[in-house]
């Protein structure tokens, strides 16, 4: 799996499919950024919740994948 940086999932557009793995060990979950706020993305499911900071490769940190690679098809 490819995991992406903190810059990366920062720098993704809106509408993006993402998979993503909590810190907390939740998921893998499929999940849209719907917006950004504060210079990180936000997931479909609200900034309480979906707000992706902290990502990156090492344990305890929160994973984020592409589902589609951008103009894959």
């Amino acid at each position: 799996m490819n995991y992406l940086t903190q810059e990366q999932v920062d720098n993704l557009p809106i509408g993006t499919k993402i998979v993503v793995t909590w810190g907390g060990g939740n998921g893998p979950a499929e999940r849209i950024i719907t917006e950004k706020w504060d210079g990180h993305c936000i997931t479909d499911i609200g900034i309480k919740n979906g707000y992706l900071d902290f990502v990156g490769t090492e344990r305890m940190q929160t994973k984020v994948s592409l589902v589609t690679p951008p103009n894959s098809e």
